[in-house]
């Protein structure tokens, strides 16, 4: 992200929301100013915690969670929709998940 670049106009959703790489994407893009931010991930707890962190770093940024399992294509679909509900529109997607089965490395298929 470009020091002193604006996202005043972007919906941003974070599925991965949760994690490390996440968080901090999450709270950069809020620093930037999104107009609103959807963090998305398993686990409610730490979606919590998550939007907390944010808040605590940009304060007034709009953010929320929305717990799917990213492995459910059809969870995946239903929160996508909730999430361009609550935003307006999906300007920017961060995949910052991984996969649960992580993948063999090719020598051992």
């Amino acid at each position: 992200m470009s020091e002193g670049q604006s996202f005043a106009d972007s919906g941003v959703v974070i599925l991965g929301g949760t994690g490390g790489v996440g968080i901090e994407a999450a709270c950069r893009f809020a620093e930037a100013g999104a107009r609103g931010l959807v963090l998305m991930g398993r686990n409610a707890d730490r979606g919590k915690v998550a939007c907390d962190t944010v808040r605590a770093r940009s304060a007034g940024a709009k953010v929320s969670f929305i717990g799917v399992d990213g492995d459910d294509p059809a969870a995946v679909e239903q929160a996508a929709a909730e999430a361009e509900r609550e935003l307006g529109s999906v300007d920017i997607l961060v995949t910052a998940s991984g996969p649960s089965d992580p993948p063999r490395l090719l020598h051992k298929l």
